[in-house]
């Protein structure tokens, strides 16, 4: 009987913070937004100084600990079945240890993940918080914002340093990553609403092949604040991607909401690459709604012929992965993530990607009767 106390006490433990996770969730359903005057503040300081603390490492802590506890768990599974196998009595007991250990780890994490960062995707929509007036696009909106940053990706990819042979964006992993921080922290002093937290650099991911079979350019990790990027991405892809991941640290979660916190920070930046990136994501994320196809192959025509560098590079750097394998491990990382954004309060799951195009097409407005 003694020795199931310890047993007993982490299931309590698991009830205690299953238990604590549902009142916060709870709360943050009060009226008007009252829950996150006081969450997102307090999320945006505990990732910040998380981020600072972890960004001393020079890789990405939440990777290495997310493989050690696979590992761990990994290890503790087949233990427990050896033990189980060798008793004459009782052999059950060493599963439901293992069982009740991945129990309290899940409940831990899914705790963490909640009081720390996750409730910011019920946060009060980024477009109030702006000003802007978005909502579902005309046609005619998609197109002429949509000439818009076809103007600007093409004036600055003239701009861009390249690779005198390939002709693709030539800049170091390292070296847009500090341009990036520059640019999330100008974009703070612009406007106090992405501001109030301490922002470190993006990582790259050490072993990003699983990213390339899922097709998953970055993911933040709210347990130590640090901002992964796939380093397997042609250098005109990286900084939009880089600056994505840093906004859902300011505690901008909606994916839509943290595309358009990248893009205000790139295509404001001094420096041409960012503008190019950001610009160029943001031109295919509205060419891809309109309706019309003549219309839309139209304006991809008109798109700088740098760009068929940039797919080459793209194309080169992930030579590697098997196609008969992505094409079965790519949906299901869609499908994950789809899953993952739809617990986390999303609706649209992956769709809510696109809501990118509404901020735009209200913040082009905005522009436009300056």
């Amino acid at each position: 009987m003694p020795k199931r106390n310890p047993l007993r006490r982490r299931l309590a433990a698991c009830g205690l913070m299953a238990a604590l996770t549902l009142i916060l969730t709870l709360l943050s359903y009060l009226p008007g937004g009252a829950f996150f005057r006081v969450y997102t503040p307090w999320s945006k300081a505990v990732s910040g100084v998380l981020g600072f603390l972890f960004s001393f490492a020079p890789f990405s802590v939440a990777e290495l600990a997310l493989y050690g506890l696979i590992g761990w768990l990994i290890f503790g599974l087949v233990r427990a079945v050896v033990r189980a196998a060798r008793k004459t009595g009782g052999r059950a007991m060493p599963l439901l240890n293992w069982g009740v250990t991945l129990l309290t780890v899940v409940c831990a994490a899914l705790f963490w993940f909640t009081a720390v960062w996750g409730l910011q995707y019920r946060a009060p929509p980024l477009e109030r918080r702006l000003g802007l007036n978005a909502a579902p696009a005309t046609e005619e909106q998609l197109v002429s914002t949509a000439r818009y940053l076809l103007g600007v990706t093409n004036d600055a990819a003239d701009k861009v340093r390249r690779d005198s042979a390939t002709g693709a964006m030539d800049v170091s992993f390292r070296e847009l990553s500090s341009m990036t921080l520059a640019a999330m922290e100008k974009l703070g002093r612009e406007n106090p609403e992405f501001a109030g937290s301490l922002i470190t650099r993006p990582k790259r991911v050490t072993a990003a092949f699983w990213m390339d079979y899922t097709n998953v350019a970055g993911i933040y990790l709210p347990f130590t604040g640090e901002c992964n990027v796939n380093p397997n991405m042609a250098a005109a892809f990286l900084p939009e991607t880089m600056a994505h991941e840093m906004a859902h640290r300011l505690g901008f979660a909606p994916e839509g909401d943290a595309s358009f916190v990248s893009f205000l920070a790139c295509v404001g930046a001094d420096d041409p690459e960012l503008r190019y990136s950001a610009a160029l994501g943001a031109f295919h994320q509205c060419v891809a709604q309109i309706g019309d196809e003549e219309l839309r192959a139209e304006l991809r025509r008109d798109l700088t012929p740098y760009y068929i560098s940039e797919v080459a590079r793209q194309e080169e750097m992930k030579d590697y992965v098997v196609p008969a394998i992505a094409e079965v491990t790519g949906p299901l990382g869609s499908a994950a993530n789809d899953s993952y954004l739809k617990a986390v309060g999303l609706e649209d799951g992956v769709k809510s990607y696109g809501r990118v195009v509404e901020l735009l097409i209200a913040w082009y407005g905005q522009q436009m009767g300056k």
